[in-house]
């Protein structure tokens, strides 16, 4: 399939999508309603596309987890393109169109897209789910804004030069049951999350280093709502211990949080996410880490009630 095959099919492709250009990473919306196709240097992903990338520090070991994606996607019968700009660490394969997929809810797109990329490319890709509102990447076939080099076509795998796909229905479906175990998940939880059980959620971050990610936007943050609405007793012997695990700036950082929390509620939703991308298991964490009957941490105390523990503040 020739490169101008290629991007006649990309031009159309994304002609039938919404999609945000960028002509720097760091530009603001506002900015990004008038710039064009023509004059981008980056685009964000489609809901109906997958982008994988393994940008690793070591070379080879991006290099073998590119091929061994390949060979998964391949082996499957999937259409895509590799792009790649010179002195770039690592390749960005593209699957473009898969039908169906930029029709269903934004959360089992998501859920489909780590699915899909646990299958094929392993936990340990780098980009190819939307995450948050806007996923900046290179435009192909155009000069990479941070190398300079031009983002070329370097390899194609398609059905006599279709690169549409099918959706997987094993995978939507695993999708939506997902989605559906997590939101009566967070609905069970948050009924008794009301009732003040927090305190599974202090002696988890307190006991374990989190991973950097999001760490600063969902953990610390959820943890300045609740020292703002005062349910977290002791807590400059947490704080301390935070900064301790983590970083002298942890002090500065939930004092900005705590000025922005107020009136805000904890949210049980953004942890089950933050446990969902790093691999840890909501339930076994908050079962971990839940106080047993009539212990007290923190300045808890648990009651146990049918059919579900309730969890009092300690007075």
């Amino acid at each position: 399939m020739k490169k101008s095959d290629v991007l006649k099919f990309l031009n159309q492709y994304l002609d039938s999508q919404t999609v945000e250009y960028m002509t720097t990473i760091y530009e603001k919306r506002s900015v990004r309603r008038n710039v064009t196709r023509t004059n981008a240097q980056l685009r964000g992903i489609t809901d109906g596309e997958i982008v994988v990338e393994f940008d690793k520090d070591n070379v080879m070991r991006s290099f073998y987890l590119t091929q061994l994606a390949i060979r998964r996607l391949k082996n499957k019968g999937y259409n895509f393109v590799i792009w790649k700009a010179q002195n770039s660490r690592s390749a960005h394969i593209h699957i473009y169109d898969i039908i169906g997929l930029d029709k269903v809810d934004h959360e089992i797109n998501r859920e489909y897209k780590k699915l899909f990329l646990k299958k094929y490319a392993t936990e340990e890709s780098d980009i190819g789910i939307n995450t948050k509102s806007f996923s900046a990447i290179a435009m192909e076939n155009k000069p990479h804004f941070k190398h300079g080099t031009l983002k070329d076509l370097i390899y194609t795998n398609h059905n006599q030069g279709n690169l549409s796909n099918r959706l997987e229905m094993s995978l939507l479906q695993q999708a939506r049951a997902n989605v559906l175990a997590r939101k009566q998940t967070e609905e069970e939880v948050r009924e008794i999350t009301n009732n003040y059980d927090n305190t599974w959620f202090v002696e988890w971050i307190t006991s374990e280093e989190l991973p950097k990610g999001k760490r600063d936007s969902i953990i610390l943050k959820n943890f300045s709502i609740l020292l703002e609405q005062g349910l977290v007793q002791r807590e400059e012997e947490v704080i301390q211990k935070l900064s301790e695990m983590y970083n002298t700036k942890v002090y500065n950082l939930i004092k900005q949080w705590r000025k922005w929390a107020k009136g805000k509620y904890f949210s049980v939703g953004e942890i089950i996410t933050f446990c969902d991308d790093f691999g840890y298991n909501f339930g076994e964490i908050r079962k971990k880490y839940l106080a047993n009957d009539g212990d007290e941490k923190f300045g808890f105390k648990v009651i146990k009630r049918s059919p579900k523990n309730v969890i009092r503040k300690f007075s």
